[in-house]
């Protein structure tokens, strides 16, 4: 009899894993900077991963640039300016093993702006009602009254609203602010 001995084959090592933070996606306005960190489980000669980035509505440089590259983490940073939002997808890729990867999604969107200043005269005694108008930026805008004041009567809401009662006549000088809630730090700008 005899037998046939033998050895097993050698077990195949555990597959690497690659996940990016933020995982979610993140909505920045133009010119703005994301931080990326990969972590790859079982990457047993801890070599890390290379960087990558592709997009939809802009190509090349319009697309924004990556840098402080390493093994682990990279910083993305959105193009100066857009003139619609673009989609860019980072990925970063086992060096190890090439088809294991991780990828998140950046949404840049223009700066917000103020689109119509002018407002309609109001009259004394009179209900009043005006919505001032914004384009742009990241998110829920939310307005604000930064200096001088609204007539006698009129409030402005946070969502752009102003609305009241005048109580006298005259001009009323004031400046608002629409706030947008970008990832990378809100922007805001002003009209008198």
């Amino acid at each position: 009899g005899g037998g046939g001995g033998g050895t097993a084959p050698p077990a195949s090592p555990p597959s690497i894993i690659v996940s990016l933070s933020p995982q979610a996606q993140t909505n920045v306005d133009q010119g703005q900077a994301v931080k990326f960190t990969a972590t790859l489980i079982n990457d047993s000669s801890s070599d890390g991963v290379t960087w990558s980035m592709s997009g939809t509505g802009a190509t090349g440089a319009a697309l924004g640039a990556l840098a402080n590259t390493t093994t682990s983490s990279a910083t993305y940073d959105a193009p100066a300016a857009v003139s619609a939002s673009i989609s860019v997808t980072i990925t970063a890729t086992s060096v190890a093993d090439a088809t294991k990867k991780g990828s998140a999604v950046v949404m840049v969107f223009p700066l917000p702006s103020i689109t119509a200043a002018t407002l309609t005269d109001g009259t004394p005694n009179v209900s009043y009602a005006a919505t001032l108008q914004a384009a742009g930026g990241v998110g829920t805008l939310t307005w604000s009254l930064v200096a001088g004041a609204l007539p006698t009567g009129l409030s402005l809401s946070n969502s752009g609203i102003i609305s009241g009662v005048p109580t006298v006549s005259g001009t009323s000088a004031f400046t608002v602010q629409v706030t947008d809630s970008s990832a990378g730090g809100a922007v805001s700008v002003q009209a008198r």
